[in-house]
């Protein structure tokens, strides 16, 4: 009797450990982190039958008094999990040990987690480079990602350009480069305020890009933006101060050292001449007594600042709930522009000034629990101020004065206070003050809405999706430009020559820019899970039309379908098949349309059960893609309707005794109907892993790349008349990536070291090159960019007889300290058959970058460096060349010049003003740059929550930080990235402080 009862009493009992004991309870939670004891927000509260109670405020606390199912479950985001009974009136302190989250990677059209991605990405969180002082975010990407290489061009604020590839070069010229988009829709990243930035993903093989069909060819970089989260209204504020100074600027040669190299220069070139500066000039410039006769005017010191200002400011408030989410954020950003302005002389502003204003807000709804709507708003007002009428070059038409105008050319004010000024050039502190001012303003506008619509009631697994959006740009110029008098002295008959007049300011307005984008996408997404199979399925239909209504009021229109199909068995195996057939107005009707298929596989080495005894690996995955995409040509290569014949009116024939010319008709372009895009086979064999408890991490790609039908100019005889663009060219580009990381932890310290390598080599395989006479001339076979020209062979000498040696004087006469050049085919001629290739290629085949990251008891600690190799320049021009078209200035390598008795140790040939051989594109002009950067250093630290607490605040970091601080590398005279003609590259110190309430 007693064995019958015990049976149903422990199946009873056994129930009730399943069953929630229901209470009416009064408890009071703090959530603390076990790692690091600083409270946690966010965390979802539920009662054992997972019934949602609400969410930890800033300080981790959370307080109610309701009926719940006792004991309480705290988890946060599935990573914490942890059962506590915080019944009565005392506070629970709940200590919790964060998982390691399975890192989850933005793609297009999907979000996936890293560890079952068959295709080649690299992806960073924004908060790595949120507090990096740069306008424009592609150049805090530097050293960075695997993959991506940026060279920065010009420090112009507000544009900062830089050249982006995403594995190199893959065509011919300088066609349309990487598409950038921002949550998924093409626009300019420069529009965006750091603080917005959520993730970067680069996505850089056929199975991520194909999809995105003719503009996947060359790399796809999205820049994936803030949403609110549900939660407690949060407000963060970001601001930084910075101070910024110019990396490298040319240094020139004063009065005295001028004159006396210039009379060197020409009895060089005449031994017979006069020289222009007697020993009495000399002197006065030497000793300074006569400023005006003598003017010794340092140019760049004296117009450009040693350092700028800029400030950015960020607010940005979040939250919400199951039903609706919401993110709204403000920023604000002045940089105050390099150049030495009198501020005294107008009231209104001649530097390179930039201010800009962001404003960016989403909100998400869930209608019901099957309907979500996110709409998407982002805004930009910037303006930027000019000196004089605005170009797309005045900072280098300014920088062209600054550095060409000797020192003793004329003081910038006479001594009767007007403005100096010369015969072969402007007066730079007039073109800064005194020629007016003009407003460049653009305003930016998206708006986008994304829909989604669970039709799991009808079809388990099945929901329709869609989106629509646009965006606006404008940009405006304002010009109030005036013109200046200068006044030129004649020393010998002390006679003052006016040159130019003070005219009064002309008003004038102008677009430069007036675009449109419109994006819209239809689709079905079938997603299911039966058994160990896991099947996502997804289908769509979409149109983007981009209008530049300046130029052109027909607009660039990308149709077609596209879709995926991703298939896992049992988490180990994992197939990818996706691809897009898309079409373009700009082709031909019988050739519109392409077909971009690719396929990626993953094995997921590390979930079989043969791997389970091998704790040291944590996860280890084989992978593959191959597939094509295409590369759209742009309107710089083919214009609309290109492949018709196109029709002007002109001048025709004589009619008549009037002579007048009657109106005619001609040919203007003739049709092309071989237009097409470019189309690329892409092959990528990859490794990921992570080791010894996920502390060791890696990734390995190998990669290769055919591009066809590049188009090539005049690839048909030019005795055709037309320039003509035909698909002829072809390109190889392969490479590899490595990259490392170790993160680790002992006690209270927190560090972790990182590596990346990218190597990139392309091949100009076919360019209809011209028939030449050496194999040596062609530059098929080499990679695109490689400089040809003349081989430095020695400095003629003194000692030369010029008669024994190849005759050179095709290039222009020749004497002791000029550039003597081989001759390549042994014909005792110096001429165009000598010409070969001379250097590596002006685009980096190799980058690398090296960080590392360390955090102590609320300090942190991380730095960056940046590496370069396999990267050449040409120097040439006023910036490097002495007596730049006779009238240059010269700069301290001009000092080591080659004189008699040199021999072969000068560093630059003799000094001529009037040399033509010397100035041949050859190889002893070029550098090699391979450099190391220390890119960026931040030290920061939070405070303490019992302070924060007091003062009513979250989460309060205080850093300061440092970016391009210092580079080494054997580059003379210029830094090795910026182009030295160009608003220089900026050394930045910033201090801030991120706050959250």
């Amino acid at each position: 009797m007693k064995n019958d009862n015990l049976i149903p009493s422990l199946l009873f009992l056994t129930l009730l450990t399943f069953i929630p004991i229901w209470v009416d309870a009064q408890f009071k939670i703090k959530v603390i982190n076990a790692d690091d004891h600083n409270p946690i927000e966010n965390v979802i509260i539920e009662d054992a039958s997972q019934q949602r109670l609400g969410v930890t405020d800033k300080y981790g606390y959370f307080e109610t008094r309701v009926k719940v199912a006792m004991p309480i479950q705290v988890r946060i985001d599935n990573y914490f999990n942890e059962k506590v009974d915080a019944t009565g009136q005392e506070v629970k302190m709940v200590y919790l040990k964060p998982q390691k989250a399975k890192e989850e990677i933005v793609l297009l059209y999907e979000t996936r987690p890293r560890e079952f991605m068959t295709s080649s990405v690299s992806f960073l969180k924004g908060s790595v480079t949120q507090n990096t002082a740069a306008t424009n975010r592609l150049n805090t990407l530097a050293g960075r990602l695997t993959g991506l290489s940026v060279m920065q061009t010009d420090g112009l604020p507000g544009n900062e350009d830089s050249n982006v590839k995403i594995r190199g070069q893959h065509t011919i010229g300088n066609r349309p480069g990487i598409t950038v988009l921002v949550d998924g829709r093409q626009t300019d990243i420069t529009m965006l305020d750091p603080y917005d930035i959520e993730s970067i993903t680069v996505l850089k093989d056929a199975a991520a890009t194909a999809i995105y069909g003719m503009n996947g060819g060359n790399g796809i970089l999205m820049v994936n933006t803030k949403r609110g989260k549900e939660g407690r209204l949060r407000i963060e504020y970001n601001g930084q101060a910075s101070l910024q100074e110019p990396l490298s600027l040319p240094k020139f040669l004063n009065a005295y050292q001028y004159a006396i190299l210039y009379n060197e220069a020409m009895l060089n070139d005449d031994p017979n001449s006069k020289p222009l500066y007697t020993l009495h000039d000399i002197e006065g410039y030497r000793s300074g007594k006569s400023p005006y006769a003598y003017p010794d005017v340092d140019w760049v010191d004296l117009f450009m600042k040693d350092y700028t200002f800029q400030n950015r400011h960020n607010i940005n408030v979040s939250g919400g709930s199951q039903a609706a989410k919401y993110f709204v954020s403000f920023g604000y950003v002045n940089n105050s522009g390099i150049f030495n302005t009198d501020d005294n002389i107008n009231t209104y502003r001649t530097n390179s000034k930039v201010s800009a204003l962001n404003i960016h807000g989403n909100l998400e709804l869930n209608i019901n629990k099957n309907f979500m709507i996110l709409a998407d708003i982002k805004a930009k007002k910037d303006m930027r101020t000019a000196p004089g009428s605005f170009s797309n070059t005045y900072d280098q038409n300014i920088l062209a004065s600054l550095y060409s105008t000797p020192s003793n050319a004329f003081q910038p004010i006479t001594y009767n206070g007007q403005l100096g000024g010369w015969y072969n050039g402007s007066n730079p502190y007039g073109m800064l003050n005194y020629s007016g001012y003009s407003n460049i303003e653009t305003n930016f506008i998206s708006s986008t809405v994304d829909l989604r619509y669970d039709l799991g009631d009808f079809i388990k697994g099945l929901s329709v999706l869609g989106y629509f959006g646009v965006n606006s740009t404008t940009d405006y110029i304002t010009d109030r430009s005036k013109t200046f008098a200068s006044y030129i002295l004649n020393p010998s008959a002390t006679i003052w020559y006016k040159r130019g007049e003070d005219g009064a300011i002309n008003s004038s307005g102008r677009y430069s820019a007036i675009a449109r984008k419109f994006d819209h996408m239809i689709g079905l997404n079938y997603k299911e899970t039966f058994g160990g199979n896991d099947l996502d399925i997804l289908v769509m239909a979409d149109r983007q039309q981009m209008k530049e209504h300046l130029f052109s009021s027909i607009g660039e229109t990308f149709q077609g379908l596209k879709g995926k199909v991703s298939y896992k068995y049992n988490n180990k195996y994992v197939l990818d098949l996706s691809g897009s057939y898309q079409g373009s107005n700009y082709y031909p009707k019988q050739n519109r349309y392409g077909f971009f298929p690719a396929i990626g596989a993953g094995w997921v080495v590390s979930n079989e059960s043969f791997m389970e005894g091998i704790e040291a690996v944590n996860h280890l995955k084989v992978r593959g893609s191959y597939g094509k995409t295409g590369n759209h040509i742009g309107t710089a290569f083919a214009t609309y309707y290109g492949y018709l014949d196109n029709f002007s009116t002109g001048s025709g024939a004589y009619i008549g005794n009037s002579l007048n010319r009657s109106t005619g008709m001609y040919q203007s372009r003739v049709g092309n109907d071989q237009l097409t895009w470019e189309k690329a086979t892409k092959y990528n064999i990859g490794l990921d892993f992570s080791l010894l408890k996920d502390r060791l991490s890696g990734a390995f790609d190998y990669f290769n790349e055919k591009n066809r039908d590049i188009l090539v100019k005049n690839a048909i005889s030019v005795m055709y008349g037309a320039e003509v663009w035909m698909p002829h060219g072809k390109m190889t580009n392969s490479g590899y990536e490595v990259e490392l990381g170790w993160a680790d932890k002992i006690n209270n310290l927190s560090y972790s070291v990182s590596a990346n390598y990218s190597f990139a080599r392309n091949r100009v395989d076919e360019k209809n090159e011209e028939i030449r006479e050496y194999p040596w001339m062609y530059e098929t076979g080499h990679p695109y960019g490689t400089y040809f020209g003349y081989v430095f062979d020695r400095y003629f000498t003194e000692d030369d007889d010029f008669t024994a040696l190849p005759d050179q004087s095709l290039l222009g006469e020749v004497q002791p300290g000029d550039l003597k050049y081989k001759d390549l085919n042994d014909d005792n001629i110096i001429d165009q058959s000598d010409r070969t290739m001379i250097a590596k290629s002006t685009i980096p085949e190799t980058f690398y970058g090296i960080s590392f990251g360390v955090a102590y008891k609320g300090f942190d600690f991380s730095t960056l460096l940046q590496g370069v190799r396999n990267y050449t320049v040409y120097n040439s021009g006023a910036t490097y060349w002495a007596f730049h078209n006779q009238t240059g200035n010269v700069m301290e390598h001009h000092l080591d010049r080659w004189t008699p008795g040199s021999g072969q140790q000068a560093e630059y040939p003799r000094l001529s003003l009037t040399s033509t051989n010397n100035t041949q594109t050859s190889s002893f002009w070029v550098q090699n740059t391979n450099f190391l950067r220390l890119k960026n250093v931040e030290l920061g630290y939070s405070l303490p929550h019992s302070i924060v607490q007091k003062i009513g605040v979250g989460r309060t970091r205080i850093f300061i930080n440092g970016n391009n601080l210092y580079v080494w590398s054997k580059t003379k005279n210029r830094d090795p990235e910026g182009d030295i003609s160009r608003y220089p590259l900026m050394r930045t110190l910033t201090g801030g402080v991120n706050i959250s309430f």
